[in-house]
Order: structure tokens, then C-alpha cells, then sequence
């Protein structure tokens, strides 16, 4: 009795006691009357389960306090890159905002004053005067007699480093708006590629005159180099001028002033493939090899902390990297403490969304007809809702001797357009009751206007192709002065080439 059922009673309650102690993979003996048999039996199939049972929870756990983790990580990123944002889009905005009261408490409006009797004039060093006698011929005059004259007491000198610094702040907002901007289509997979056959002579010309202000302005010494005068490549000019500058502009950063940085442009096989290989190397602190993978993610920068000496939202290398894989091409660094670093990209020399015929695009840096004065081939109207847009866009126009015709709102736009017989017109898109889309499709439409030039400045980059489809010249908003006459200079060439060939 005592071999048949107390010994293996007393097993299974040593196991069950074992088992509650934590060791979950005891296993009976099977042996003694079928009834013990089938009971270890079940007994051993219940502790391998919850044995399993343990195992997958454990590894559930492991891997939840690790998403745990990234999630706190991908926090902690994220509150540190709105702090940085909210540093540099507040920064500028302090000298956007405070250096114009700097400059308006240098002006001063004094009366000036016109004799009735006489009609001489004079000034009163008195703000405010109510009345004044004629210091010609005595006769008092009233405050219908008096206009106001705006003075300006300031020093020049001061003035200019006032607006040298809105100039700058202005460029760094812009700057920071459009690494938001890329990255958001980036991530939302809205990004397109718009390809052509590049000059790589030409791409460094126009990337030499976008860096050489800030690369003078820390006494940074570029360097260029090319294998040939006609090394071409098919790329997005726009997208590749933006990873070059980011690059350029991250090693003029982190170079100390006197330092060096240098771009070279060569051919590089793979397997069957050629590719076009960019590098840009520096003389500055260098990078930890512990970093050379992070730096390329979103958010996160070589120095993360607030003090951190060189400011950035941490998406310059991010939007680089996706643009360059874009592309079809790959990004990678080398670099040691100490004595600087080197960025390198490949971007495939062809592609099947290359023109299938063309010379390479040259990127020429245009100028505006040579008109000595304004004439009727220079007449230019503007179309915008905004009073000071259409202040800045005359400002910039009229400066290179255009005339120009202010259309507040797209309403009267084709009535004007007929009426004053431009040369050129440039218009908005996003306009109350009329879309600028809408005005675009009437112009092309009219045997009368459907000539005329119209450059489409817009903010919305996806509706480039229907601008284009449309018969429009696509500008992207924000545009810089050179930008803006470079594209209008290009299409009142091309509109007087046309002309004469009819």
C-alpha cells in the first residue's frame, strides 16, 4: 500500500511544494497503477505549459520595458528638439521683433510750416507746434498751414548693422521653417523628385555663391575640386543644392575660424553601376565613432544639450540622408577627434527619369536684361491679396528698374492684365473668392494674355506639376530677391526668343 500510493502521493505533493518555490520545470516519475500514471502524466503536461506560459511572459516583458525605454528615449528626443526649435525660431524672432523699434526711435517727425501770405517755408525744431509766425513776414499761421517731415537722426553706420542683423535673423528663421517643412513631407512620403542633367562645375559655381558670406565671415577657406569641366550627373538640382549646402554649412559650423573645408566631385564604379561621389571634408573637432549612426536620425545631434555651442534642430543630417536615399544613392562619415571629418555621398550618374536627350543644365546665374531704363518689354504685374507682399515684390522688382502694376486680389486681375499689357505677371495662388490656380487657367485661356509669362509663386511645393501642366512658371515661396529675377529674367528671354523666331 505504502509503495503504490503514499510514495507517489508524496511525490507529487514534494513537486507542487517545489514548484510554488519557483522551480517550474519538475517533472513525476511515471510509473505505479494506470490512475498514477495518467495523474503524473497530466501533471508533467501542466508544468511544461506553465513553464512556457512563464517564458513567454518573461520575453513580453523584456520586450515591453524596452519599447518602454524607446518610447521614454523617443520622448526625451522629442522634448529636447521642441526645446531646440523653440530656441531657434525665438531667437531671431527677439531681433525680428525689437531691432525695428531700435531703428523707428531714430526717426522723429517735426512740423514744417507754409506761410499763407508769403508761401515760404520753414521748419520748427518743436514737436508738436499748434502755431508758428512766419519768420519772413510776420504773419501767424494755423495748424492747417503745418505738414509733418520725417527726420532721421541715427548714425548710418548703426542703422546698417541694425538691418544686417534683421537680414541675418530673417535668413536663419527662413533656414529653420524649411527643415520643418522638408522633414514633414519627408516623413509623410510627399517628397518628389524632379530630375535633369546636371553640370557638377556649375552645381559647386551656385553652391560657392550661397556659402562664400558665411565661410568669409568666419575667415573658412573652400576648397573645389572636379575631374573634368563636363562631369554630369542627373539629379534634382534643387534637392541636391539643399544637400550640399547643409553639408557645407554644418562644416563651416564646426571649423574654427581660419580652418578649411573641401568639396570634391568624382566618378566612383560599383559592380556594373557608375555613380557620381561627393565629399565634403573639414578641419574641425571631429565626431565620436560612437555617433557616426545617431547623427544621421531625426532629432538627435552629436551635443544635445542646452548649452551646446553651435545651435540646430538636429534634421539638417536626417533630411539629408532621406534625400540622398531618394536619390537612389546612400550617405556615410568618417571623422576622428580632433582633426575633423568627412561626409561623402554617391548619387547614381543616370536614371531612367533622365531626359532622354539635352545638354547638361548649366545652372547660369541670370541677369536681367540690359534695359538701361525701364521700357515696355520690362513692365511687370503683380497679383496678391497681401498689401505687403506686394510691397516687398515691387520693392525687389523696381530696385533692377522693372515698372510695375499692384493687383490687390485675383478679381480684377484679367481685366488689368488685358488692359496693361505686361511683359510678365506674377501671381499668387492663395487668394480669397478666386484661386491664383483659377486666374492662371483664364490667362491661357484668352488668345489675348495667353502669351504672357506668368510666374506662379506659391508656398505649396505638390502643385508644382499643375502649374506647369497649366502652361505657369513655378516658383516656390519663400523666394529670395536673385531667385525672383533670375526666374522672371529666364522667362522674358525665353518669351523674346519665341517672339522673334514667330
Amino acid at each position: 500500500m505504502a509503495a503504490r500510493v503514499i510514495a507517489p502521493v508524496q511525490g507529487l505533493t514534494d513537486a507542487v511544494r517545489r514548484m510554488r518555490q519557483g522551480s517550474l520545470g519538475e517533472q513525476l516519475a511515471i510509473g505505479g497503477s494506470p490512475e498514477f500514471v495518467e495523474l503524473a502524466t497530466a501533471f508533467n503536461d501542466m508544468t511544461l505549459a506553465i513553464k512556457h506560459r512563464d517564458e513567454v511572459l518573461q520575453q513580453n516583458t523584456a520586450d515591453l520595458q524596452q519599447a518602454l525605454e524607446r518610447a521614454q528615449e523617443a520622448s526625451r528626443l522629442k522634448s529636447e528638439f521642441l526645446a531646440n526649435v523653440s530656441h531657434e525660431l525665438r531667437t531671431p524672432l527677439n531681433a525680428i521683433v525689437n531691432v525695428p523699434v531700435a531703428l523707428l526711435a531714430q526717426y522723429r517727425e517735426l512740423p514744417v510750416w507754409q506761410c499763407p501770405r508769403c508761401a515760404g517755408l520753414f521748419s520748427s525744431d518743436q514737436e508738436g507746434s499748434q502755431a508758428e509766425v512766419c519768420p519772413a513776414c510776420g504773419c501767424h499761421m494755423g495748424v492747417e498751414n503745418c505738414r509733418t517731415k520725417i527726420e532721421c537722426i541715427g548714425e548710418p553706420a548703426e542703422q546698417r548693422h541694425f538691418l544686417k542683423r534683421l537680414l541675418q535673423s530673417g535668413q536663419h528663421l527662413l533656414h529653420v521653417v524649411e527643415d520643418l517643412l522638408n522633414f514633414s513631407k519627408l516623413e509623410a512620403g510627399k517628397m518628389r523628385l524632379f530630375p535633369d542633367q546636371l553640370n557638377a562645375k556649375a552645381v559647386l559655381a551656385e553652391l560657392e555663391s550661397s556659402i562664400e558670406p558665411l565661410a568669409t565671415q568666419k575667415q573658412i577657406t573652400i576648397e573645389t575640386d572636379i575631374p573634368e569641366d563636363h562631369f554630369t550627373l542627373v539629379a534634382d538640382g534643387v534637392k541636391l543644392a539643399q544637400i550640399l549646402i547643409n553639408l557645407v554649412g554644418n562644416a563651416i559650423k564646426f571649423t574654427e575660424p581660419g580652418g578649411k573645408v573641401a568639396i570634391r566631385i568624382d566618378a566612383y564604379a560599383e559592380g556594373e553601376k557608375t555613380w557620381a561621389r561627393f565629399a565634403v571634408a573639414d578641419t574641425g573637432m571631429g565626431i565620436p565613432k560612437d555617433k557616426f549612426a545617431e547623427i544621421f536620425e531625426s532629432f538627435r545631434q552629436v551635443d544635445n544639450s542646452h548649452t551646446r555651442a553651435h545651435g540646430g534642430t538636429g534634421l539638417g543630417l536626417a533630411i539629408t540622408k532621406q534625400l540622398v536615399e531618394l536619390h537612389g544613392g546612400r550617405i556615410w562619415v568618417d571623422s576622428e577627434l580632433g582633426t575633423g571629418s568627412t561626409f561623402s555621398f554617391i548619387l547614381p550618374r543616370t536614371t531612367a527619369q533622365a531626359p532622354p536627350s539635352g545638354d547638361a543644365v548649366e545652372l547660369p546665374v541670370m541677369s536681367r536684361p540690359d534695359d538701361s531704363a525701364p521700357t515696355l518689354a520690362t513692365r511687370i504685374m503683380i497679383v496678391d491679396d497681401s498689401p505687403e507682399q506686394l510691397e516687398v515684390t515691387r520693392l525687389v522688382l523696381e530696385r533692377e528698374g522693372f515698372v510695375t502694376e499692384l493687383v490687390q486680389g485675383a478679381s480684377e486681375a484679367i481685366g488689368r492684365i488685358g488692359g496693361w499689357a505686361p511683359s510678365a505677371v506674377i501671381l499668387d495662388i492663395m487668394m480669397p473668392h478666386v484661386s491664383g490656380i483659377e486666374i492662371l487657367k483664364e490667362i491661357k485661356a484668352n488668345p489675348q494674355t495667353r502669351d504672357v509669362p506668368v510666374l506662379v509663386a506659391t508656398a505649396f511645393h505638390s502643385n508644382r506639376e499643375l502649374v506647369q501642366r497649366l502652361g505657369g512658371i513655378w516658383v516656390p515661396k519663400p523666394w529670395s530677391g536673385p531667385q525672383l529675377i533670375e526666374e522672371l529674367t529666364k522667362c522674358l528671354v525665353s518669351a523674346k526668343s519665341t517672339r522673334s523666331l514667330a
